[in-house]
């Protein structure tokens, strides 16, 4: 009996784990319009200290090269100030004061629901 309710409380964690994410996912849309999978990838940056390239192919299934995807990434976050840092041999992460900015830059939205766009292959 505590095994199924423990299963319970694990599954409840999850649902709501998963719930969090796309309400964070939704506020990244709205406030930067960017399409589904540099949304997912600013989300790994957000989520993560480091990102290395073989956790983003690994998580997304990337069929781009991964220093492609950051570029443009990069590129689309400019117009908001936005840098994405990096080591060589390391990864890619935001720092906190970053982390910070895009957080009150979602918080608007934090509320609203905004159908998610399906995955375009």
């Amino acid at each position: 009996m505590e095994e199924i309710q423990r299963i319970a409380a694990l599954e409840a964690q999850v649902r709501d784990l998963q719930a969090r994410l796309r309400s964070s996912d939704q506020g990244l849309i709205a406030a930067f319009k960017l399409s589904p999978q540099k949304t997912r990838l600013m989300g790994l940056l957000l989520q993560l200290p480091i990102v290395t390239p073989d956790i983003i192919a690994q998580r997304m299934g990337m069929s781009i090269e991964v220093r492609v995807a950051m570029n443009r990434l990069r590129k689309d976050l400019m117009i908001f100030d936005i840098h994405i840092e990096s080591r060589r041999r390391l990864g890619y992460w935001f720092t906190d004061e970053t982390k910070t900015k895009i957080k009150a830059m979602t918080a608007p939205y934090d509320d609203v629901t905004i159908p998610l766009p399906s995955k375009v292959t």
